[in-house]
């Protein structure tokens, strides 16, 4: 199950158990309806022609109510009220933990002020070469966040090299690794790291190390972008923006990513390792407005 980085950074802190977490997490997604479920409820998407869209959103990586919509399943009024429930009924994990118990609402409200002060500190200028560019404050909050983690997990510091818009890239990857991020704000999050680098990540942030540096343990890259992911999406929450992660997505070069064609956000990093790039796709109206 994903960590919320709030409570990565609660547990870190020492100001809940591991116990807790977990008992918070299991409270927050059995509250956060899935708009798969709530059609189901409501009667809308037979229980089995929803789990066959589920495996159609797997393997295109489109939303379900995208899919449901263009096969004529759900009709664009049923949609947007689910849309709205959802929203409206959404739990994040800062009301989850207080409402399980585990911290009083003048504590949460002192973890917050501490964990958006270590956000921030992250932040310092700003990327240059965004002006102009769409989505350039998501972009920004995601470039910051890259990096921030990079230091704090791998050890390494990372820069950006440059920015530009473009389609995916082609040649210097063995793998990319994104997480789609969906609600208020809908776009793809992704690393294409070479695969020296993938093998790096997994030897420092796997548990233990991967055993002599031989093995690649995907698990723990994807939690690399997992983390990265839920510290942007947490910084967006704290802007008001009601935003969710899907599971993470690895593949290697040269597998088709039908979800990534066109126009995406391209930021070249580089650290003391290798070199790797950002993507970001935020879909087919990119650079319109």
């Amino acid at each position: 199950m994903p960590v919320s980085f709030f409570g990565r950074f609660l547990l870190e802190r020492r100001a809940i158990t591991r116990e807790a977490l977990l008992d918070t997490l299991e409270f927050q997604k059995a509250c956060n309806k899935t708009i798969a479920q709530m059609a189901v409820e409501k009667g809308w998407v037979a229980p089995d022609r929803a789990a066959a869209i589920a495996e159609q959103q797997k393997q295109a990586g489109n939303k379900f109510e995208d899919i449901a919509g263009d096969e004529g399943v759900l009709t664009k009024p049923q949609v947007a009220e689910l849309l709205r429930t959802q929203m409206k009924e959404w739990v994040f994990f800062s009301d989850a933990v207080v409402r399980r118990g585990h911290l009083s609402r003048r504590q949460l409200e002192q973890r917050l002020l501490e964990f958006r002060r270590e956000q921030d500190a992250w932040d310092g200028d700003g990327v240059e070469g965004l002006e102009g560019m769409p989505h350039s404050d998501s972009v920004d909050t995601f470039l910051a966040v890259t990096t921030g983690m990079f230091k704090q997990m791998v050890g390494e510091d990372a820069s950006v090299v440059s920015v530009s818009m473009g389609p995916l890239p082609t040649e210097g990857y063995g793998y990319i690794v994104t997480q789609r991020i969906r609600g208020d704000r809908d776009f793809i999050y992704g690393l294409a790291l070479p695969s020296a680098l993938a093998l790096f990540i997994s030897a420092r942030t796997a548990p233990g190390g991967v055993e002599g540096g031989l093995g690649m343990d995907m698990e723990s890259i994807a939690e690399f972008v997992n983390i990265i992911v839920g510290n942007g999406c947490a910084r967006l929450s704290i802007r008001g923006l009601k935003v969710e992660a899907d599971p993470v997505v690895i593949t290697r070069k040269g597998e088709e990513r039908t979800d990534l064609e066109g126009a995406c956000v391209i930021a070249k990093m580089t650290s003391e390792n290798c070199n790797f790039s950002v993507v970001m796709h935020f879909g087919a109206d990119f650079g319109t407005g």
